[in-house]
């Protein structure tokens, strides 16, 4: 498995750090995962779940967990235990990937489309400064063709100062 794919991200959105870079995290009974300081934050106010507010009473629902275990800890670990308990645990940790994946999907497809709908906005705000570029030009030799082009120009600065902010700018200079 690459790096990339072994890569949880902490579940608190705010944050969204890496989780695997510490080598620790906190995991909750209810599948989510967090750095170690979102849980200090987080769990030192309240015992629930800061992604979902399921309330985590048990002493095993909130476990810090080496990301990075040592080859002795994993010879050891499920040392002794029957079959079936330990195809249990692998399933649990199975359904536990499944859900942090789906969840990070989810996330991107989210972030996705948001971007899209700015982009979309942005490039509305271009044919509207298309446009007014235009009329502009069919007012050609009246005393009012200074002050559009003066306007436009402001608009399109504004405009092109928000493409730069959201990165869109290259994208629509090849275009």
């Amino acid at each position: 498995m690459s790096s990339a794919e072994n890569e949880l991200r902490c579940n608190v959105l705010r944050c969204r750090k890496m989780v695997g870079v510490e080598g620790r995290a906190v995991v909750t009974a209810c599948s989510h995962i967090f750095c170690v300081p979102c849980a200090e934050q987080y769990f030192s106010l309240s015992q629930a779940c800061p992604a979902c507010d399921q309330l985590l009473a048990e002493p095993d629902d909130i476990v810090m967990s080496s990301l990075a275990p040592t080859t002795e800890y994993k010879a050891s670990i499920l040392a002794g235990l029957t079959p079936s308990v330990i195809l249990e645990i692998a399933a649990r940790a199975m359904s536990f990937w499944t859900y942090q994946t789906s969840q990070e999907n989810a996330y991107l497809l989210l972030m996705l489309e948001r971007s899209e709908d700015a982009k979309h906005g942005l490039e509305s705000q271009l044919n509207h400064c298309k446009h007014e570029a235009k009329c502009a030009a069919n007012l050609e030799g009246q005393g009012e063709l200074h002050n559009a082009r003066s306007k436009i120009a402001g608009e399109c600065l504004c405009f092109r100062w928000a493409l730069t902010q959201r990165g869109l700018l290259a994208e629509l200079d090849k275009a």
